[in-house]
């Protein structure tokens, strides 16, 4: 096939200028030999966008995590297109981090990123960082740290730091967090202490104004003490009380003195400690957040004083997700309405074979009653409650509150990976 309009070669190469995507490039040069031959010495530009994405996922499949941040630095210098379609990729794929994990890789990152200007846009491509940090220093990752938030920090607003091999201070930590002050999404990982030496050290004071979520639940106290409470967790939340709205943590930072005017915008609230299995049934009693979503991956014992802390709650929570240890009955007479509630899901379990609570003890009827908008509601239950007639109890629910959308009673798999 050949073109029908005779036009000179520079005529058609300012035509083709105006092409705009990859797409668009690949059809041209496939609609004839002349417009191939014209543009086949641009073919590694324009056809840039569509092979990055493939390259990136061979790299992939190979165990590796596409192309590191280093390189994907390097290419982007290549030319304004190939620095274009890096970009677009890494933005249609949010979840991409960068990850430095020693002191070598940050002094490479730093390196790689020098020559950019401000007009090259930021470094840190997609804005989102993932630190491993050596607290014993034996590779210079404390000093390399700094050095690299000194230089970039303004530019991260999602962050994952993992502090390793050592105990973490509120100092260093309040040290790093100032250098971040756009962050608006953080995990924080690590080991955390207040020694005695330095007890009398101020705390950098620091301000995460735009931070929205943050996830401390694999943070740890080398000791449990108010002290390591107050002086560690109070100022991380003080930096961020208006503007925090999800806070993932075990229920022990939720004790904090005055932590309902610390962050009294929070929304939505998961209880989660990695280590302890069984949760504190009191985990909720002193909050008075207008919480609209809680989630408690804990197991909890639905004892009075737990249903009872859920009223706090009851004009504004919309999903409740509970992992329940039911040995006993449970008495709801605690529980209000909750006239905004509209998901339930529930993992149930009871600790003995021997003491299998009832079907209408289990299958909680009570919930539907108290929640009038109630939409969806789930319930798995483990295998000691494996005499229970789940599709019975289903049926009767349906039956009985026909406004429920999704009713699901199901139980935990067997250890064959049979149903049972």
């Amino acid at each position: 096939m050949s073109n029908s309009i005779p036009l000179l070669p520079e005529l058609w190469n300012m035509i083709f200028g105006y092409l705009t995507t990859p797409e668009d490039f690949q059809a041209v040069i496939n609609t004839c030999q002349q417009w191939h031959n014209l543009l086949y010495s641009k073919k590694s530009v324009g056809l840039f966008g569509q092979v990055l994405p493939i390259l990136n996922q061979m790299r992939s499949s190979e165990g590796n995590l596409g192309f590191d941040l280093n390189a994907l630095l390097t290419m982007r210098e290549v030319n304004s297109e190939w620095r274009k379609q890096i970009d677009k990729h890494l933005n249609s794929n949010p979840k991409r981090h960068s990850r430095l994990s020693t002191a070598a890789d940050m002094e490479a990152f730093m390196t790689a990123a020098a020559p950019l200007s401000i007009q090259r846009g930021n470094p840190l491509l997609g804005r989102s960082l993932e630190l491993s940090i050596d607290v014993r220093n034996q590779d210079g990752s404390v000093e390399a740290i700094q050095r690299l938030f000194e230089t970039y920090g303004k530019e991260v607003t999602t962050a994952d730091l993992g502090y390793t091999f050592g105990f973490v201070s509120p100092q260093t930590l309040a040290s790093h967090l100032a250098l971040i002050p756009s962050i608006e999404v953080l995990k924080i990982a690590g080991i955390f202490d207040v020694n005695d030496d330095e007890n009398h050290l101020p705390v950098p004071c620091y301000s995460l104004p735009k931070l929205k979520r943050l996830d401390i639940s694999r943070s740890y106290y080398a000791r449990i003490t108010a002290e390591t409470g107050r002086v560690l967790f109070s100022p991380l939340l003080r930096s961020c009380s208006q503007t925090l709205t999800y806070l993932c943590a075990g229920g022990y930072r939720l004790k904090l003195p005055g932590i309902n005017d610390l962050i009294p915008n929070l929304k939505q609230l998961n209880v989660w400690h990695p280590v302890s299995e069984l949760g504190d049934h009191q985990v909720l009693s002193e909050l008075r957040m207008k919480l609209e979503n809680i989630c408690i991956t804990n197991w909890i014992v639905p004892s009075v004083s737990f249903l009872s802390s859920l009223n706090n709650f009851r004009t504004t929570l919309t999903i409740l997700n509970l992992n329940l240890q039911v040995d006993d009955a449970i008495d709801s007479t605690q529980l209000e309405e909750f006239p905004s509630l509209k998901t339930v899901q529930l993992r149930v379990r009871s600790a003995s074979l021997n003491n299998i609570p009832s079907e209408r003890q289990i299958i909680l009827f009570f919930i539907p009653v108290l929640c009038p908008r109630l939409e969806v509601f789930w319930i798995t239950f483990n295998r000691a409650l494996r005499v229970l007639d789940l599709q019975l109890a289903s049926a009767m629910v349906s039956n009985m509150f026909k406004s429920l959308k999704d009713i699901r009673f199901l139980k935990e798999l067997e250890e064959d990976g049979d149903e049972n």
